[in-house]
């Protein structure tokens, strides 16, 4: 519990230093560190939802004499989520961050159809030759 006060307390000082900050700093490092500051934020609330609290429910659920049963999985099931909501609130928030994996997957996507398009025009001349020649067979 100190631990979370202690969090909780230097978490609305650096707020408090964000918005005294940005005197000094240019618009678009304001920006960044303001959506840097959002991620920590939400990084930190992540873990709460995904671990700290389901696992508080699967120990103190036997103390009070309450059987979770199938909903057991459910808690086991949320860590997982924890590493996959760590990426999206990145990938989300951070707009350079979104900016840079969408524009590797735009060049990945045109790599892969700019070499399909070779392939099948490969594909299709190899064809017509094979057509061609069976032709001049028969």
């Amino acid at each position: 519990m100190i631990v979370l006060v202690t969090i909780l307390y230097i978490f609305f000082k650096m707020l408090q230093a964000m918005k005294d900050i940005g005197i000094s700093m240019s618009f678009r490092s304001k920006r960044l560190q303001i959506q840097y500051f959002r991620a920590l934020t939400l990084q930190f609330f992540v873990p709460l939802g995904t671990a700290f609290i389901p696992v508080g429910i699967y120990y103190f659920c036997p103390l009070f004499g309450i059987e979770l049963g199938i909903y057991s999985n459910i808690i086991v099931i949320s860590f997982s989520f924890q590493l996959l909501f760590d990426g999206c609130i990145t990938l989300f928030i951070i707009t350079d961050y979104r900016r840079a994996v969408l524009k590797t997957m735009q060049n990945v996507v045109h790599f892969c159809i700019r070499r399909q398009v070779f392939r099948s025009s490969k594909v299709q001349a190899n064809a017509s030759n094979f057509t061609a020649k069976s032709e001049r067979t028969i």
